[in-house]
C-alpha cells in the first residue's frame, strides 16, 4: 500500500493519514446495523424488546446465569450483520407470568421467518400449554410498540411509549410507564428505567467476561479484541513511517 501511495507522488505525511485511514476501515467493519428485536406478547398485543448491538438478549441471560450449559451454535440461523445472536424469540407476559414461546431464524432472501429447533435444555422446561416459563430469569425486561403501532392501552395510565417490567424469578414484580419525550435530559434515580440501565450495563460485563468470543458475535468480540486491534494498528503505522523515512534517506543518498 505503502509503495502504492508513493508512486502517485504523495508527500509523507499524506501517506501515512491515508494508511490510518485504510488501516482504520479494513479493521473496524461496519458495526452500526441495528439489530432485528425480540417480540413479546404484553397484554395480549405484540410489541417488542429492542436488543442492543453490544448487549445481551434474555435468552443469552440464561446462558449467563448457566454457565453449565454450552451457548448453542444456533447453525440454523446463519450469519446476519442485523441479527449477530442468530435467533429471534417471542416472550410473552400473562397473569404475571414471563415465557419464552419461540424461537425463529430469518429465511434468506423471504420476509418470513421460520422457526427453529429449541436447545433441549429449554424445551425440557416447557409446560403442557407450550409455554416455557422463565423462573430461572431475575432482571428488567423492556417492552416497546412495534413501529407504526401504540401501546395497548391501560386503564387509568396516559399514553405511553413504553414500560420496563421488573422481573424476579420469572415473576412480574413491578411496572413503570414511560414517554420518550420525558427522558431526554435524565430520569429518576429511583425508577425501573434507571434500574434496568444499571442492570443492563452489568449484563454486559458478565457476558464479557463468560461467553466465548464465538457467542458473542462479531461485533462484541471484536470489541473485546480491541486492546490487539489498536496495538497492530500502531505497530503497521510505525512500520509504514519507517519505510517512508527509510525511502526518502536513499533518495537523499542518491541525490548527494
Amino acid at each position: 500500500m505503502l509503495r502504492m501511495l508513493q508512486s502517485c507522488n504523495m508527500a509523507p505525511h499524506v501517506a501515512v493519514a491515508a494508511c490510518l485511514c485504510a488501516a482504520i476501515l479494513l479493521v473496524v467493519p461496519a458495526q452500526a446495523t441495528s439489530q432485528k428485536p425480540d417480540y413479546i406478547i404484553y397484554n395480549d398485543t405484540e410489541c417488542m424488546t429492542p436488543v442492543h448491538l453490544f448487549y445481551p438478549s434474555l435468552l443469552e441471560v440464561f446462558y449467563l446465569t448457566h454457565p453449565e450449559y454450552p451457548y448453542p451454535e444456533f447453525s440454523e440461523h446463519g450469519m446476519s450483520t442485523a441479527c449477530y445472536r442468530k435467533h429471534i424469540a417471542t416472550w410473552e407476559i400473562k397473569d404475571g407470568q414471563l415465557s419464552l414461546l419461540k424461537l425463529e431464524r430469518r429465511i434468506v432472501g423471504d420476509p418470513w421467518y421460520a422457526l427453529m429447533t429449541m436447545p433441549a435444555e429449554l424445551e425440557r422446561l416447557r409446560n403442557w400449554d407450550g409455554r416455557i416459563p422463565m423462573d430461572w430469569f431475575t432482571g428488567y425486561v423492556f417492552i416497546e410498540a412495534l413501529p407504526g403501532r401504540s401501546m395497548p392501552p391501560r386503564e387509568g395510565v396516559a399514553e405511553y411509549d413504553f414500560v420496563v417490567a421488573k422481573i424476579e424469578q420469572g415473576q412480574v414484580a413491578g411496572e413503570e410507564e414511560y414517554r420518550f419525550a420525558d427522558l431526554r435530559d435524565t430520569y429518576p434515580a429511583d425508577s425501573l428505567y434507571a434500574a434496568y440501565v444499571t442492570w443492563l450495563e452489568t449484563a454486559r460485563k458478565g457476558q464479557d467476561k463468560q461467553l466465548p468470543p464465538a457467542a458473542l458475535g462479531m461485533h462484541r468480540a471484536w470489541r473485546l479484541r480491541m486492546p490487539w486491534v489498536i496495538a497492530t494498528v500502531g505497530g503497521l503505522l510505525l512500520a509504514g513511517i519507517a519505510v517512508i523515512i527509510w525511502r526518502r534517506r536513499i533518495r537523499w543518498q542518491r541525490q548527494a
